[in-house]
C-alpha cells in the first residue's frame, strides 16, 4: 500500500509512461510539474526544497550520513560554531530574556519547583530576610524544596548556609565540631 508520496510518484510515472493508473483516473488528469521529483525520487513538493533549491529530504539524508560516517569531524565542527558564536548566542540570550520576563519567570517557577513568585522582583540594598543585613549583590529567593512555598528574599551566601542546615544532623555534627575545636 503506497502513501500519499509513493502515490503521486507512481502518478508521476505512469504519466510519463503515458499509462493509467487502475484506480478509475487516468495520470494525465493530474498537471505534475515534471521537475518536482528529485533524483531520488522525493516528491519536491512535498519535502519542500532547501534555499539552493536542492531537494530537502535527500539535502537531510545527506546530512545524516555524513554525521555518522565523520564523528569526529562533525564533532570537531560543532565546537568550532559553538566557540565562534557564543557571544552572539549570549546576546541572543539576553535578548530574548529581556523581551520575554514573563516566559522566563515561568520556566524558573516550574524549574525550581516554586508555587508563588512574587510580583516585584528585589533589588540591591534590600534587607536580608534572614541575617537582617542590607544586601550589596542581587538577593536571592529562597524557598522550601519540599513544598515549593516562597520564604523570602536573602543573601547568596545566607541560602548556602541555610542549605546545609536543612540537612538532617547538620546542625549536630557542626556544634560537636565547634566543641572539638575550643581544646
Amino acid at each position: 500500500m503506497l502513501g500519499p508520496r509513493g502515490r503521486r510518484r507512481e502518478e508521476h510515472r505512469a504519466l510519463l509512461r503515458g499509462h493509467s493508473l487502475g484506480r478509475n483516473t487516468v495520470a494525465t488528469d493530474r498537471v505534475l510539474n515534471v521537475m518536482a521529483l528529485c533524483k531520488h525520487g522525493h516528491d519536491k513538493d512535498i519535502v519542500g526544497r532547501t534555499t539552493q533549491g536542492r531537494c530537502a529530504e535527500c539535502s537531510r539524508i545527506h546530512a545524516r550520513s555524513w554525521h555518522h560516517k565523520y564523528p569526529e569531524r562533525s564533532s570537531a565542527k560543532g565546537k568550532a560554531y559553538r566557540a565562534r558564536t557564543v557571544e552572539a548566542r549570549r546576546a541572543q540570550r539576553r535578548k530574548w530574556d529581556a523581551k520575554n520576563k514573563d516566559k522566563l519567570r515561568g520556566y524558573v517557577r516550574k524549574r525550581a519547583g516554586v508555587l508563588d513568585l512574587p510580583e516585584k522582583e528585589a533589588e540591591p540594598g534590600h534587607i536580608c530576610e534572614l541575617c537582617g543585613v542590607a544586601i550589596a549583590e542581587k538577593p536571592v529567593l529562597d524557598h522550601d524544596h519540599s513544598t515549593g512555598r516562597v520564604r523570602g528574599w536573602i543573601h547568596r551566601q545566607c541560602n548556602i548556609g541555610l542549605h546545609h542546615v536543612e540537612k538532617p544532623g547538620f546542625v549536630e555534627k557542626a556544634q560537636a565540631y565547634l566543641a572539638r575545636s575550643k581544646i
